[in-house]
């Protein structure tokens, strides 16, 4: 695929965009091993993704989604594949789609404050559509500051600065139990705080793209029922609006049981729900 610029989107008022970066570079030669396992034609990815920029410049995401959606199928990892799509589904008016779209442009590439400006604009719009429908709950995760800090920090980057910062933290106050020269001990003072703000930085950013074990992150793409058990005769327990947020606990062959803050809400139809 060749670095291009897709058109803005009418509706979601975000700017798409295809640069090839080391990711994407990676995620097409994943969508090429796989093309080759089933023998598709390599340059028919790089046509299908400019079929669907052509598409949305013409405003016609369906047909940008169905391309867009190909390509993932066929195993593309692409950051640009996925902004694109969430564009796509946000000029549908599919909100909870783009959303999903947009969450895994982001832990592709935590920094694109495109994909950043989409979800949030998507995410706005999920809440004013669904403002006037009473009893209808949206569960939005709490930990906003936290995982957009995890967002703009990459994972080996956040590990990196809490190792260091770590390090720094324990020669400083080594520095500080042993030296007596009053000028090694203030440098040591200002090299224990740098420390202590590196590590605080990484452990935050870390904790801010963590889960808890066993929990995978989703977002509702559909206005739906949590039932007590998976199945559609069982007792509903609460409802949940397109664009909530929530965490997957476990899959059956049609259901997923979810969790909101940790806590087990009942069961939903998997297709009613995006993981990330």
């Amino acid at each position: 695929m060749s670095p291009r610029t897709t058109a803005s989107g009418a509706r979601t008022g975000v700017r798409g965009r295809r640069v090839a970066s080391p990711r994407a570079v990676v995620g097409l030669l994943v969508g090429l091993t796989v093309c080759a396992a089933v023998g598709v034609r390599a340059d028919s990815l790089d046509a299908r993704f400019e079929r669907a920029v052509a598409a949305l410049d013409a405003d016609d995401p369906a047909t940008a989604r169905r391309e867009l959606l190909a390509l993932v199928e066929l195993g593309v990892e692409d950051p640009d594949v996925y902004l694109n799509l969430g564009l796509a589904e946000a000029e549908a008016m599919r909100y909870g789609h783009a959303m999903v779209a947009f969450e895994r442009a982001l832990s592709l590439r935590p920094n694109d404050d495109v994909a950043a400006q989409g979800l949030e604009l998507a995410s706005r719009l999920a809440d004013e559509r669904q403002a006037h429908r009473a009893g209808v709950a949206r569960s939005d995760d709490r930990r906003g500051l936290l995982v957009r800090l995890g967002r703009a920090v990459a994972e080996p980057v956040s590990a990196g600065l809490t190792l260091v910062g770590a390090w720094l933290l324990g020669l400083a106050l080594t520095a500080l139990a042993f030296v007596r020269s009053e000028t090694t001990r203030i440098g040591a003072a200002v090299v224990a705080v740098v420390g202590g703000l590196l590590g605080l930085a990484g452990g935050l950013a870390l904790v801010g793209r963590a889960r808890p074990a066993g929990m995978t992150p989703a977002i509702v793409v559909h206005d739906t029922e949590a039932r007590s058990a998976p199945h559609p005769a069982a007792d509903v327990v609460g409802r949940f609006a397109e664009g909530a947020r929530v965490d997957v606990l476990g899959t059956s062959l049609d259901h997923a049981r979810i969790a909101v803050d940790g806590r087990p809400r009942g069961y939903v139809p998997r297709r009613h729900i995006g993981t990330y």
